[in-house]
C-alpha cells in the first residue's frame, strides 16, 4: 500500500484511501478552500492572491511534517495501512467497513488537531501583525472547512 503524503498531515490516510492521484487532485481544492477562509478573516487590504499564497505555504509546511512523520515515526496510520494492505487486498476499496471506518476515524481525530496546530504555528510566522487569538481561530476554521469537505468527499466516494 502506498502511503506517501505530499501535503498536510491528514493526507496520509487520504493517499491510503484514494491513492496518490486523488490526493494530488485534492491539494488545489484544499489550498483554495483554506485561502477563502484566510481571505475572509484577514481581508483588510489583503489580496486573494496573498491569501492563496499563505494557504499554499501553510499546507506545504504541514505536508512536510506529514512526510517526516511517515518516515521517522511508526505512525498509527502507517501501521493500519500496512495491516490493511497485507490482510485485505492492498486497497481501500476491498477493505471491510470496519477498516474503512478506522481510516476515517484516524483521519478526523488524529490529523485534524495536529494540522490545526502546525498550520497555526505557520500562520503565526506569516501574520505577525495580527493577534494570536485571531490566528488560532483562523487555523481552526480553515482546517474545519477543508477537513469537513474532504471527510464528506471521502465518505461519499469510498462508501
Amino acid at each position: 500500500m502506498n502511503l506517501m503524503p505530499l501535503s498536510d498531515l491528514g493526507w496520509i490516510p487520504i493517499t491510503a484511501m484514494i491513492g496518490a492521484w486523488g490526493m494530488i487532485l485534492s491539494f488545489p481544492l484544499i489550498v483554495l478552500f483554506e485561502a477563502a477562509v484566510l481571505h475572509r478573516i484577514f481581508a483588510e487590504g489583503v489580496s486573494f492572491l496573498r491569501s492563496l499564497r499563505d494557504s499554499f505555504l501553510i499546507n506545504l509546511f504541514s505536508g512536510l511534517l506529514g512526510i517526516i512523520e511517515v518516515f521517522v515515526t511508526d505512525s498509527y496510520v502507517w501501521a493500519v495501512g500496512n495491516v490493511m494492505g497485507e490482510r485485505l487486498g492492498a486497497d481501500y476499496y476491498t477493505a471491510t467497513p470496519a477498516a474503512r471506518a478506522a481510516f476515517l476515524f484516524v483521519f478526523v481525530f488524529r490529523f485534524w488537531p495536529l494540522t490545526v496546530v502546525v498550520e497555526g504555528i505557520a500562520l503565526m510566522r506569516l501574520k505577525r501583525e495580527y493577534p494570536a487569538r485571531r490566528i488560532w481561530v483562523t487555523s481552526l476554521l480553515a482546517n474545519l472547512v477543508s477537513y469537513a469537505g474532504l471527510f464528506l468527499a471521502l465518505t461519499l466516494i469510498l462508501n
